[in-house]
């Protein structure tokens, strides 16, 4: 059997990370930025700008993004920009990576730290 922080270790290991400073960096940028946390979770402080997705119903709500639900092809619209997913700690956001690669997007990252480190590096929520 193998643990969750296992599983998370090996996910990480097939994945592409980036810091919250590379994310803050980016912010200004055309980008997807999914939170991944429960919905208390982002209610009670997420980055301006992002779009909340609960890791569990991420596959099966993503085409309604609010910025490309309208699209032909949501998905495929949503492709062609770098995304970016956040949780609290870097867990879940490695495991909805890695499915969201396995849908077959290209230019996908894991924040790694989550909003833990996001907010301990004074970066705003809203």
């Amino acid at each position: 059997m193998k643990s969750a922080a296992q599983l998370v270790q090996e996910m990480k290991d097939t994945i592409k990370e980036v810091s919250v400073e590379e994310l803050a960096a980016h912010l200004a940028n055309n980008i997807v930025l999914i939170d991944v946390r429960e919905s208390e979770e982002f209610s009670s402080g997420h980055i301006p700008g992002s779009v909340n997705f609960p890791r569990g119903v991420l596959e099966m709500k993503l085409q309604m993004h609010p910025e490309f639900k309208d699209a032909e092809s949501p998905l495929d619209e949503m492709n062609k920009l770098d995304m970016y997913v956040i949780c609290r700690s870097g867990a879940r956001s490695a495991l909805a990576t890695e499915s969201l690669q396995k849908m077959g997007f290209t230019n996908v990252f894991s924040v790694a730290g989550g909003m833990m480190e996001w907010t301990e590096k004074g970066f705003h929520t809203k």
